[in-house]
């Protein structure tokens, strides 16, 4: 399948989903008034209420950024401000928020912990990545049949998720059972699948975007074609992917870049290059993931400098407070606020689930705190989060 035209970028672009100005501001005091409104009818117009938004508002500084970020995507009718949270006006949300501020207040704090999670539904996939971290899995015999993994879903939801990230492996060799996950719980969960394009034909977009998928991660490594096959070990892993987001944004749905930024690849010149493809590809989000040595790198040095993490810093506030890029993708970068105040996963709000079911705190730390086809899941939760993370010490309140 051919490559994006220069016309098609050009058409793209004309099409942009991203608002800013003074949309994005209309957006942003309907959203603060809808969080205002949760506050009251939980906590009524009291003292809890006062604390229960400081509380948000001060997380939502210590995750984002001092500064607010004063653009918005809007996709399928709906606006979307983090990758990581359900879409403005969603029952999803709601229940987010709400969560949230239980969590707040100290109630309820065992029932519903998780907002989101991964999970691996196949070990299977035609790649080579170097950064691979479930190379030790990868293309071995299936052991999560659908009905496990629908099994393990319900779960989840009941833990609490409002967002589902399915990985593998290669996600969409099961297209066919991400569709019929899709179908029965799309209404529950907003579904993202995390792809390195294969099997992403125009037919199965479709499919999934039908089955109520809100959109695609796609793995580009590189905005230049050879570097990425490279990386891939894949001939022809740029189109792919390239195409994956075509196919998504055509079909109105999600689109997130995700870079993994080895020391060769961070450079400003590689990054803003970078940023450039995704602005013409008019995909919503670009993620920045730092190496780490597990998987495929384990045993290698392949931590970056702390000169390249000021320059990722400083990256995610360029592109997420300059008006210059207004209208380009928004910028998720996890190691903006790790270090600060630890790690959402582990138990905390997110947990990974590998292709065993197996719980792990995240995909890059590999302790296992149970599996989901036989512990129960708040257990489990219990486990992760007495576990802790290993990198980011300090949990998120």
């Amino acid at each position: 399948m051919p490559l994006l035209s220069k016309t098609d970028f050009q058409v793209m672009k004309k099409a942009t989903h991203i608002v800013s100005g003074i949309k994005a501001e209309w957006v942003r005091r309907r959203f603060r008034w809808h969080v205002l409104k949760l506050a009251v009818k939980q906590f009524g117009f009291s003292m809890q209420a006062f604390q229960v938004l400081n509380h948000l508002n001060k997380l939502r500084q210590q995750v984002h950024g001092s500064k607010v970020i004063k653009k918005w995507v809007r996709v399928n009718g709906r606006f979307h401000f983090f990758l990581y949270a359900p879409s403005f006006n969603s029952r999803q949300l709601d229940q987010m928020l709400e969560d949230e501020m239980q969590r707040a207040m100290q109630q309820h704090l065992n029932k519903r912990m998780l907002r989101f999670a991964f999970f691996a539904i196949t070990k299977k996939c035609p790649m080579h990545c170097m950064h691979c971290f479930e190379w030790d899995n990868l293309n071995q015999r299936e052991v999560i049949s659908y009905d496990k993994i629908r099994q393990t879903v319900v779960k989840l939801i009941n833990a609490g998720i409002v967002q589902l990230h399915l990985s593998g492996g290669e996600p969409m060799v099961r297209i066919n059972d991400i569709v019929k996950l899709a179908s029965e719980f799309s209404d529950k969960v907003e579904i993202y699948v995390l792809t390195s394009g294969f099997n992403a034909t125009p037919e199965n977009i479709k499919l999934l975007k039908q089955a109520g998928v809100t959109g695609l991660v796609i793995s580009l490594d590189d905005y230049r074609k050879q570097q990425h096959d490279k990386f891939r070990g894949f001939d022809g892993a740029f189109g792919l992917a390239v195409n994956a987001a075509q196919y998504a944004r055509q079909m109105d749905m999600i689109v997130c870049l995700s870079v993994c930024c080895t020391r060769e690849f961070t450079s400003p010149e590689n990054l803003y290059n970078y940023l450039e493809l995704a602005h013409r590809l008019d995909v919503s989000f670009v993620q920045l993931l730092e190496p780490k040595a597990v998987g495929h790198y384990a045993g290698r040095d392949v931590k970056l400098s702390e000169e390249q993490t000021r320059l990722l810093r400083t990256f995610y506030e360029d592109v997420n407070f300059n008006s210059r890029y207004k209208n380009y993708p928004i910028v998720i970068y996890h190691g903006y606020y790790q270090p600060v105040i630890g790690c959402f996963s582990a138990g905390n709000r997110a947990l990974y689930v590998d292709t065993n079911a197996e719980v792990m705190n995240c995909p890059f730390c590999k302790t296992s705190s149970g599996n989901l086809l036989h512990d129960d899941v708040h257990n489990v939760i219990n486990t992760a989060r007495a576990n802790g993370c290993t990198a980011y010490f300090k949990p998120v309140f």
